[in-house]
């Protein structure tokens, strides 16, 4: 499992962010996430949460509020504030209303404990899925320095003005590397989010795509400017 201090963790996909306290179920459910090659980030606190969520960008998180010493209903606020990612919430509450404000509050599965482990990863894995599933072409333009990315038209609007057309995969890549310039994707990471989480991609693929990309976007593709190889390991997307 990986924690805040665990920089040498094994690298898996897809990553979920887990707030809970120390217990032998709950430690029982994420040795077997981390069985099942899903990176595991564990946060004890609402500002943890919210700082390992800036640093991961994880596909679900987890909320197991039976152990926890806060408000996971104002948890759950916060973190809706800041990702449309899935919020799964664990509780032994069997209020109505408990359960109603939980999912006024952005929760999208308010979860009786106890649960299995086998339960507990079928719903997991059902939500991860899910959080592929949405429509690239669905989400808002997303503008970057000089470059501009309409998904709903799959075009991307060059610093000079002109406008390129995409392809799905195309689409998919710039708008995970252009939602965090900056920072290093690895080839890993690139290829669950773009061709999901049943897989299908590969790096000759991606390598690819990249090729297509900056023939269509960089002035010399040759020396690119804005789609940067990180070595072997991955890419990243820099505006000036």
């Amino acid at each position: 499992m990986t924690t805040s201090g665990d920089p040498l963790a094994p690298i898996f996909e897809p990553k979920v962010l887990a707030v809970c306290a120390a217990g032998e179920t709950v430690y029982g459910w994420l040795r077997l996430l981390y069985e099942n090659r899903i990176q595991v980030i564990v946060a004890v606190t609402p500002d943890e949460a919210e700082r390992l969520w800036a640093m991961y960008t994880p596909d679900l998180i987890i909320i197991d509020a039976s152990r926890l010493r806060l408000d996971a209903l104002s948890l759950c606020q916060r973190l809706r504030g800041l990702t449309a990612a899935p919020i799964m919430l664990f509780t032994e509450q069997t209020s109505e209303d408990y359960h109603l404000a939980a999912y006024k509050a952005g929760v999208d599965e308010c979860a009786l404990r106890p649960h299995s482990a086998e339960l507990f990863l079928a719903k997991v894995k059902a939500w991860l899925r899910r959080a592929r599933s949405a429509p690239a072409e669905e989400l808002n333009a997303l503008q970057v320095g000089g470059f501009r990315l309409e998904p709903r038209c799959r075009e991307l609007r060059l610093e000079d003005g002109r406008r390129v057309h995409l392809s799905l995969l195309e689409l998919r890549l710039l708008l995970l590397l252009m939602s965090q310039p900056g920072r290093a994707v690895s080839s890993k990471e690139i290829l669950w989010r773009v061709w999901g989480y049943q897989g299908g991609g590969s790096q000759t693929e991606l390598k690819n795509v990249v090729y297509r990309l900056r023939h269509k976007i960089e002035p010399d593709p040759h020396h690119p400017q804005h789609l940067l190889t990180e070595g072997h390991w991955g890419y990243r997307w820099v505006v000036d």
